[in-house]
Parts: structure tokens; C-alpha cells; sequence
């Protein structure tokens, strides 16, 4: 799956199969790629004989999978930090595997839009090439699930950092505040700088969603398009400024997509964990 739920399935060697108006069509995948502009977010694997399962591709080409990632951070990185620290190390592994759990789900969502598009009963596909659908509620549901544990597994992060590098007693009250106050290691600093970014980002939506308004009640919809007048794609969108906190002031310029924005945060959580947990205090090695 590329960005905006456009889905390929691999028709042979180096062709793949796409979803255009009223067929399947087939073209080259780096050529379509570069022509979509889009990125990779899903990829789907056969384990098994006739068992597929789909991973979350890295924001950063050329890492492992996401759940791959993670399945490290909760085993290898578990079993090399010192005891004190093994269980905030399953606490992060655990809200880390709950945030890719819901980009996966949101993920899914957009082929559930999308179907409405191509399948439902009033073959929307043949009335027109960009157009709004109304209603489209299920990718809103996901991305609130997403942006809440995102955020709760940076605060997660808040006690095995200052645990590790932090002046006592009980750690502040939330991740930025933490991060301004630990002494950590130098190469974790600038880390720990970026994850504050995307920390703050995202609390702007969950703190607009739990507290002001839902980003989807109001006016939920996707914008669907033939992308390139070839292939049929999605767009949640989510306001451009959550920090307004009102339905009446949400403005919609920059076309923020659910799946494109959530993804990056579900990659930065995994990556920002990762770091934390490496940071650490390990055993010491036996002589």
C-alpha cells in the first residue's frame, strides 16, 4: 500500500496492479511510484504458504519493518539493560506495538473508503475524479486511537529517562518537560530534541480530540481522487491547526492526510523508543 491507500498487487516480475476508473490497470513500480509521488506504508508478505501479513514500511527507506523494530526493542534491548530498568523497557515495547497496531488499522480504513468508491452500490467511480465523500468516519475513529498512544508512549518514556539521567524524586508531568531537565547522553540530546517536536504535534490533536472536538464529528469526510487521472486514492483530512480547538476555526489549506501524517508519527515513536532504550544503562558484560 502506497500513501493515500492506493493498493498494488504484484501482477509478475516488475508489474504491478492498481485500481483505475471502472478497471484494473498495470504499470512498472518505480515508475509509479515516482509518477504518484507517493510512499510506500504497507507491505504485504506471504509467511506461509497462502498467509499473508502486512508490516509497516520505515518513513526512512532501507530499516527494517516497524513491527520488526519493535519485536527488537521488546527482545533483544529487553534482555541487555540492567534489571532496574526491564520493566519500563516492556512498558515502551507495549505501547510501542499498541501504536503500529493502529496505524495498521488505520491503514486498513482507506481500502474501506476507497471500496465504497470503486465497489458500492452506486459505483461512485464513474461520476467524477475528484470528489468529497461524506461520512467517512472508520479512518477518523483509527487516528484517534493512533494519536492517543502515541502520545501516551512518550510519556511512557518520561520514568526509564529519569530514572537513567534524571535529579530524583518523581519525573514532571509530561515527555518536553522531562527531556528539558534529564542530563542525558550527548548523542541522545539531539534525539530526544526531535522526538519533542513530534511529541508536541501530536498532543496538539489528542488534546483537541479529547478535550475540544473530534477532529472527524463535525465534518467528516475524504477527499477522493483518479491521482494522476490513474489511480484512485484517499485523503482524511485533518485540520491544519488542532491547537484552534474548534470546529468553527479548523482550517483545511494544506490537505494533511490521516494515514501520511500518522504514519510518520507511528515511525518516529518506534525510532524515539528505540533510542531511549539503547540509551539506557546496560549489564555489565562477564569477565
Amino acid at each position: 500500500m502506497l500513501e493515500r491507500g492506493v493498493i498494488l498487487e504484484r501482477a509478475g516480475v516488475d508489474h504491478w496492479h492498481f485500481r483505475s476508473k471502472g478497471a484494473i490497470a498495470t504499470a512498472d513500480l518505480s515508475t509509479l511510484i515516482a509518477e504518484l509521488g507517493l510512499r510506500v506504508v504497507r507491505i504485504g508478505f506471504e509467511v506461509a504458504p497462502l498467509l499473508l501479513r502486512d508490516f509497516l514500511a520505515p518513513v526512512t527507506p532501507g530499516q527494517a519493518v516497524l513491527e520488526l523494530q519493535v519485536q527488537r526493542l521488546a527482545q533483544d534491548l529487553l534482555l541487555s539493560v540492567e534489571t532496574p530498568f526491564v520493566a519500563h523497557v516492556t512498558h515502551l515495547a507495549y505501547i510501542a506495538e499498541a501504536t503500529t497496531y493502529h496505524c495498521g488499522q488505520l491503514a486498513a480504513q482507506y481500502l474501506t473508503v476507497l471500496d465504497i468508491v470503486t465497489n458500492g452500490g452506486r459505483k461512485l467511480e464513474l461520476f467524477s475524479e475528484d470528489f468529497i465523500l461524506s461520512g467517512a468516519t472508520s479512518p477518523y475513529f483509527e487516528f484517534e486511537a493512533l494519536i492517543t498512544a502515541a502520545v501516551r508512549a512518550y510519556d511512557t518514556a518520561r520514568f526509564p529517562l529519569w530514572a537513567a539521567y534524571g535529579t530524583g524524586g518523581s519525573p514532571p508531568t509530561n515527555f518536553e518537560r522531562v527531556v528539558e531537565r534529564v542530563s542525558a547522553p550527548t548523542p541522545l540530546t539531539a534525539i530526544l530534541a526531535d522526538a519533542v517536536e513530534v511529541y508536541n504535534r501530536a498532543k496538539e490533536y489528542r488534546d483537541c480530540i479529547q478535550h475540544y472536538a473530534h477532529v472527524g464529528a463535525r465534518l467528516p469526510f475524504s477527499r477522493i481522487q483518479l491521482l494522476k487521472g490513474k489511480v484512485w486514492s484517499a485523503v482524511v483530512l485533518l485540520p491544519d491547526n488542532p491547537a484552534a480547538k474548534s470546529y468553527a476555526k479548523f482550517l483545511y489549506a494544506n490537505q494533511i492526510d490521516a494515514l501520511s501524517y500518522g504514519w510518520q508519527v507511528t515511525d518516529g515513536v518506534v525510532g524515539h523508543l528505540t533510542a531511549v532504550v539503547q540509551a539506557l544503562p546496560r549489564k555489565s558484560s562477564p569477565t
